[in-house]
């Protein structure tokens, strides 16, 4: 999966197209949090070292007018990991989107984000 700058939308869409070309992936991810927890120190300073990455990445979006200044990127990174990984993990939500939502492809997941950008 790419680590590119972009914000919010574009990266979860890109989550969501990774983990469902490969759903090996994701069960992967998933298994090694599960098994991992606390008990590597390196691992957990490397997720570290990304998630700040990660962060200082919205911070800069925030800065360029493209992110809403009063959402901590802490707490824009969860949802955009949390949105990424329901898609992923819960196909019966895909499932009822192609039925029920106005509109259900990834490129709608910008209109969603809207109350975030200025």
């Amino acid at each position: 999966m790419s680590t590119g700058s972009s914000p919010g939308p574009t990266r979860t869409a890109q989550a969501f197209d990774h983990f469902t070309a490969r759903p090996d992936h994701y069960r992967l991810i998933t298994w090694g949090r599960l098994e991992l927890g606390d008990s590597t120190a390196d691992v957990a300073g490397s997720l570290q070292a990304i998630i700040v990455r990660k962060c200082d990445q919205l911070r800069d979006a925030q800065c360029a007018g493209l992110l809403d200044p009063a959402w901590d990127p802490v707490d824009v990174l969860a949802l955009i990991n949390q949105i990424s990984s329901t898609w992923a993990g819960q196909p019966e939500i895909g499932a009822v989107a192609e039925e029920r939502a106005a509109d259900p492809s990834t490129a709608a997941l910008p209109g969603a984000w809207l109350p975030l950008a200025r």
